[in-house]
């Protein structure tokens, strides 16, 4: 058995001690190169880099009910007193430099040493002044043991664990009274475990060696052996050697902060860019944060934020390391996580299970979430292929939600599906696949048909009919369709339609809806088709259609006051019904013979407080949509009233005189109104202003409100297609934002578009009529009800509701 040598022995080996010190003399060359990779480590807050260290001391932690490693430092660098220290906190600093040892002419019992070359880099077992003197205690031990877990007094009942890693290998050793190394308890390149023997209140210092440059780790586990004969353990303990320059300890300083490659968003991958450091680094360690909390097993480059992360404020700490130099500290700015991307599905609607060739029909997609700017990929598969074709018409490649296709006997067995878009063109999803089945139609019986006619429809879908004669006689022909909605007595005629296709937008009104078509020749009645009847069903959801009313609230007693009504999306309904809720009342009150798209009225005292409603009726009288929300006035005494005849009560023609006449604005322009054309609205799509109504009788007048925010603006309103100045002059728009149009006496019956045009120049708006000689159409052309009314695209700037309805684009597949 090897005998240890402790302090008192340290004279006996004074000559192996002059022998090492000998071999320390030589200047150290560069270091060589060793085979395995040098674990990179900082140094830690505490280098010692001379004086007296009790590296490994153990004591009995009573909290941990076992053994405990700590340092015992005593080298006075930090403090004027010993301070014992926790490992992971302490680095022993050697200096290669001044431990260099040259190998060549030790004598034969060192060639242990000699595993990386000639040279060593050697702390020696008696202090020197300027290098560390690590050793081990158990000199505290005795007094810290608990009653029931006592050591035997005699022997080496404590034992000291090592495993090492490193770029080179570690030995330690003592001398024994004839010079010769004894007590090897570390060698690394022995196969067999490291294991040191420490008696009860040693104090104990060795020999170290080191065969290479650069950073150590020596673990440390304890165990003792009790009087009773049981094993008392402790919790390992790290221990850092550096091994290098000594005088360059300094932490890497941080110039550019690190940070985070993207926006951190809810399952989306993020990655660090650590920043810039002086010196650069050999390596970089990361702990991701959340609201400055470590995010536990988070310590990669990349992190993907979970949804418990979501809202939190994500940041990522980066430590530099660089061998010998203690570790630089710095982390990123903040960031808040934000959700994760709703998953995105899109399907065909409603796919028809076979279609007949010839059969026109309208394909319709729908995606869940809404998805701003998302355009549509419609794509087939031919039979036998595998490929997936993009579709595309005339127009080029379809991107719309639906269109319209033609079916084709080819097609039997095409696959079809649909892919969901974002703004920039990205795919989010794709639909099922579904295969197309066509079947041979039947003969056509000879006459007139309408063709088109889905199964059903949805509200704000297509609705696209076409009238076919079969055979087609090659006659000049006209058409006449008609419109029988269920709120209906009896058909009647579009006046605005007399081609063979006829475009609707669904709404709820036009469930059950019939549809009948005449072919006229030289103005004649030639053929009819059988009547279609239109099915809508929005499978229980309730219509979108939303009814407000425009027009100021804060009025004057004796003010002539015009309300108009809105509606969005469009609708083919004409018919309102205004409702009166007296102040103080819960009750609304159909006001008698208030069925126009606006209500003109003088503002009275019983009128502070009142809440006018409105709703969309059918012809039936009964409700369809609405009604809208309350429209409470604020009515304040004129203190002059000036008389007037007007009266406060419904009228079918909308007031000439403004609304709330403006008390401020521009002054008139000079000079007439430019002229204009129709093809000032080339592009544009109809919208910007709303009409009160839709339908006005020639010589008649019609309200059409702006937008609060042009009140007291100058305009100039246009009749076309033969282009008309009505009023002849500029136009002030009164304080609700509306001006009163007359219709010329003479104005041609139909469709016409009225256009209003700014002082500057520009394109208010502008939105579709149809001139009728008489309020009962006794022209003979009837009107159907209102399939262009505007889309409330301006509601929330303007207050007003404008815009348009979407007509459905016949697509044929190319």
């Amino acid at each position: 058995m090897n005998t240890q040598v402790t302090r008192g022995r340290a004279a006996a080996a004074a000559t192996a001690l002059a022998v090492m010190a000998a071999l320390a003399t030589a200047a150290a060359p560069p270091p060589p190169a060793h085979a395995e990779p040098a674990p990179v480590q900082p140094v830690r807050a505490y280098a010692l880099t001379e004086g007296h260290i009790d590296l490994f001391e153990v004591t009995y932690s009573p909290a941990a009910e076992g053994l405990r490693l700590s340092v015992k430092d005593d080298t006075r660098l930090y403090n004027q007193s010993t301070e014992f220290r926790d490992a992971a906190d302490v680095s022993i600093v050697v200096d290669q430099a001044k431990s260099f040892a040259d190998l060549s002419a030790a004598p034969s019992s060192f060639d242990f040493l000699k595993t990386d070359g000639n040279s060593v880099y050697v702390l020696p077992q008696s202090q020197a002044a300027d290098l560390p003197w690590p050793g081990w205690s158990t000199e505290r031990l005795a007094a810290s043991l608990p009653a029931d877990a006592q050591l035997p007094a005699s022997g080496q009942p404590v034992q000291l664990n090592i495993e090492v890693t490193g770029p080179g290998n570690v030995f330690t050793w003592q001398i024994d009274s004839f010079s010769q190394p004894v007590n090897r308890y570390i060698d690394t390149k022995d196969p067999a475990p490291d294991v040191i023997p420490v008696a009860l209140g040693a104090h104990v210092h060795t020999n170290w060696a080191f065969t290479q440059v650069g950073d150590y780790l020596i673990t440390v586990t304890p165990s003792a052996t009790t009087t009773l004969g049981a094993t008392l353990t402790g919790t390992s303990a790290v221990y850092h050697f550096h091994v290098g320059d000594a005088t360059a300890t300094a932490a890497p300083v941080n110039g550019t902060v690190p940070s985070v490659d993207a926006a951190p968003t809810v399952g989306a991958t993020l990655t660090a860019d650590p920043g810039t450091w002086t010196p650069a680094p050999d390596q970089f360690t990361y702990q991701w944060l959340a609201n400055g909390e470590a995010i536990a097993g988070a310590t990669e480059a990349t992190y993907t934020p979970l949804a418990a992360d979501e809202g939190a404020d994500l940041a990522v700490r980066v430590t530099a390391i660089k061998s010998g130099r203690q570790a630089g500290v710095a982390t990123s700015s903040p960031v808040s996580v934000a959700p994760a991307p709703p998953t995105v599905s899109v399907t065909i609607v409603d796919f028809p299970a076979e279609l007949t060739a010839g059969e026109v029909y309208t394909l319709r997609a729908a995606h869940q979430p809404t998805v701003p700017g998302a355009t549509y990929r419609w794509e087939i598969q031919t039979a036998g292929s595998s490929s997936w074709l993009t579709v595309s018409d005339a127009g080029g490649v379809v991107t719309s939600a639906e269109f319209t296709i033609t079916a084709q006997l080819a097609w039997d067995g095409f696959k079809w599906r649909v892919a969901v878009l974002d703004a920039d063109g990205g795919r989010l999803a794709v639909s099922a696949v579904h295969e197309m089945r066509v079947a041979v139609g039947a003969p056509a019986t000879p006459g007139l048909h309408i063709l088109g006619l889905a199964g059903h429809y949805h509200s704000g879908g297509a609705i696209t009919l076409t009238a076919a004669l079969e055979p087609d006689d090659g006659a000049t022909a006209t058409y006449r369709w008609s419109l029988q909605r269920a709120d209906q007595s009896q058909p009647h005629v579009i006046a605005t339609v007399d081609g063979p296709v006829l475009s609707l937008t669904a709404e709820q009104a036009l469930d059950g809806a019939t549809v009948s078509v005449e072919r006229l020749v030289a103005g004649q009645a030639s053929m009819a088709a059988d009547p279609v009847v239109i099915t809508v069903d929005d499978h229980g959801q309730p219509a979108p259609q939303i009814v407000a009313i425009l027009g100021a609230t804060d009025h004057v007693e004796g003010a002539a006051l015009t309300l108009v009504a809105g509606v969005t999306p469009a609708t083919v309904l004409e018919g309102y019904q205004w409702y009166l809720r007296a102040a103080g009342s819960d009750t609304p009150v159909a006001i008698p013979g208030a069925t126009a798209a606006s209500y003109s009225f003088v503002a009275a005292a019983e009128h502070d407080g009142a809440a006018f409603t409105v709703a969309v009726v059918g012809e039936d009288g009964r409700v369809a949509y609405g009604p809208s929300a309350p429209h409470v006035l604020a009515v304040t005494a004129n203190s002059d009233p000036v008389p007037s005849d007007e009266p406060s009560v419904p009228s079918d023609e909308p007031t000439t005189s403004p609304s709330t006449s403006p008390t401020t604005g521009p002054g008139k322009p000079d000079g007439a109104p430019a002229v204009r054309t129709e093809a000032a609205l080339a592009g544009v799509a109809e919208g910007g202003i709303v009409a009160a109504s839709k339908t006005v009788v020639r010589g008649g007048a019609v309200t059409v409100m702006l937008g609060a925010d042009r009140a007291g603006a100058w305009v100039a309103a246009w009749l076309f297609s033969e282009p008309t100045l009505l009023g002849g002059d500029w136009v002030q728009v009164d304080g609700a934002g509306g001006i009163v149009a007359r219709i010329p006496a003479d104005a041609a019956l139909g469709a016409h578009r009225l256009a209003v045009f700014g002082a500057d120049g520009s394109l208010v708006g502008w939105v579709t009529l149809t001139v009728i000689s008489s309020a009962g159409g006794s022209d003979g052309l009837a009107v159907t009800g209102d399939p262009w009314l505007p889309h409330a695209a301006a509601l929330a700037v303007l207050a007003v509701l404008a815009g348009s309805v979407l007509a459905a684009r016949r697509r044929q597949l190319r």
